[in-house]
């Protein structure tokens, strides 16, 4: 412990009043990371701590944008101006992102190259399921995704190198999949 305020090994980004925070672990260097204009949610950080992601409500839709700490304005991630996208994770590595992404006939997930700004590849195939909630693998070569049919919920996992999406379990809750 070094007595000063506001040196802290650990940041949180949380949602309050409809905007993104971030505040260090002992509390200190509040601040919101949006504006009032819109409503935020679901925050991500990028893994070096340099960009926080989060879902943008307005007008109808949600983008995910992307919010450099260091100052800027948020741009959005590629793919994501159509329809509502949420929980938005990063890669290990912080080129991609993946995305629950939204339409009329379900809700699939969707990964970006955040690093080219482009290229945005669609994992799954909704057809009246929602797949939501991706968790990269600690290597990045994989997603963990909580599906919901209906009222029954399982775990999913897919290779990102196009492999088939291969079912973990046969319930499951609609929480977020933590790698080790």
């Amino acid at each position: 412990i070094t007595g000063t305020p506001g040196i802290a090994a650990t940041r949180f980004a949380y949602v309050a009043g409809g905007r993104v925070h971030v505040v260090d672990g002992d509390g200190a260097a509040l601040r919101a990371i949006t504006s009032e204009s819109a409503t935020s949610l679901s925050p991500a950080w990028s893994p070096d701590g340099s960009r926080v992601a989060y879902t943008r409500l307005q007008d109808g839709r949600g983008p995910i944008m992307i919010q450099p700490l260091a100052g800027g304005a948020a741009t959005p991630v590629p793919g994501t101006n159509a329809g509502l996208n949420i929980t938005p994770a990063f890669s290990p590595d912080g080129k991609l992102l993946a995305y629950a992404g939204s339409t009329e006939q379900g809700t699939n997930i969707q990964v970006a190259n955040v690093a080219q700004n482009c290229c945005v590849q669609r994992l799954t195939v909704g057809r009246f399921a929602d797949n939501l909630s991706p968790t990269f693998a600690p290597d990045g070569s994989r997603l963990a995704i909580v599906r919901k049919v209906g009222e029954k919920v399982t775990i999913w996992v897919k290779s990102l190198d196009g492999g088939e999406l291969r079912q973990l379990t046969t319930e499951g809750r609609e929480t977020p999949v933590a790698w080790s």
